[in-house]
């Protein structure tokens, strides 16, 4: 019985001895090839760099507003996939053309609604912050300054990303609430106006929200302008508005109702005006929602 085993484990050895360099075989391969991966990304992550440094010089030195609207396009599209860093540059190149004086109206507009379109994609909060920071100054600046022909594109930017604003303190939520507020409260123009009440919406919607319970100051501040205007009689809502505008101002009015530091008080006062609004109110869509929301406050 030893010779046959002996004959077994020497006829077995040439097949051990094929699978190590078969392994060995295929772990070069993969290796090989993990090179080539590499490599590969090296050289993409080079090319998108000199892409990046392309659109930022077409942004910065372009002879043509139609090249600089091209290249805004573009980085609003790709700023998600850039590298922290990277996005902080393209936050400062896209604030620095919404400010600049020499560049074509067009330009600056669009700028400033680039800032509020890829604010939401970034993940660098130092980005983040800067191109909220930037907007709130563009939407606060005095009618003397050149870029208050360009508030109301500014104030889009902000309703853009009101719902997104980088967590970390109050102090951007309180300054966004504040740009919302005056905007409001100061408009004349039918477009100013409603986009005032599109980013109030949007804000208390969002991750900031909260600010107006926390700042007991602002929170009234907002039933004083939004609330106390409507108690008794519910006219000032139908003054020029129009129903889209009315709309968001009955969300508007029940967001607040949950938010406010005086509590029950506020849900009851609103409650009440949201009742009015749905006797008085023409549309059937406003004045079905304005009833529900009523409704689910007096639960």
């Amino acid at each position: 019985m030893i010779l046959p085993t002996l004959c077994l484990v020497v006829a077995a050895a040439p097949a051990w001895s094929q699978a190590s360099v078969s392994f060995e075989a295929q772990l070069d391969s993969i290796q090989r090839v993990a090179a080539v991966q590499r490599a590969a990304s090296v050289q993409a992550a080079a090319a998108a760099a000199t892409e990046l440094d392309a659109l930022l010089a077409v942004l910065r030195d372009g002879k043509e507003p139609a090249e600089q609207l091209a290249a805004l396009e573009t980085l609003a599209q790709r700023a998600g996939g850039l590298a922290s860093a990277d996005q902080f540059r393209v936050v400062e190149a896209v604030r620095a053309a919404a400010d600049s004086s020499f560049k074509d109206a067009s330009v600056r507009a669009k700028a400033l609604r680039t800032l509020g379109k890829m604010m939401p994609w970034l993940f660098d909060d130092s980005a983040k912050t800067k191109a909220v920071q930037a907007l709130v100054d563009a939407a606060s600046v005095a009618a003397s300054d050149s870029r208050f022909a360009f508030r109301a594109q500014a104030l889009y930017g902000l309703a853009d990303c009101a719902k997104s604003l980088p967590f970390g303190g109050d102090s951007l939520a309180e300054s966004v609430a504040g740009v919302a507020l005056d905007s409001l409260r100061d408009s004349m123009a039918g477009q100013e106006r409603m986009v005032s009440i599109l980013l109030l919406h949007n804000f208390l919607g969002g991750n900031g929200a909260g600010v107006f319970w926390r700042d007991a100051a602002l929170g009234r501040r907002a039933e004083q302008e939004l609330i106390v205007p409507l108690e008794g009689h519910v006219d000032p809502l139908y003054v020029n508005s129009t129903t889209d505008y009315r709309y968001l101002y009955v969300r508007v009015l029940f967001l607040l109702s949950g938010l406010s530091p005086d509590g029950q008080s506020v849900r009851t006062r609103v409650c009440t005006a949201l009742q009015d609004i749905s006797q008085r109110e023409p549309d059937t869509t406003i004045r079905l929602l304005a009833r529900s929301y009523a409704e689910r406050l007096q639960r």
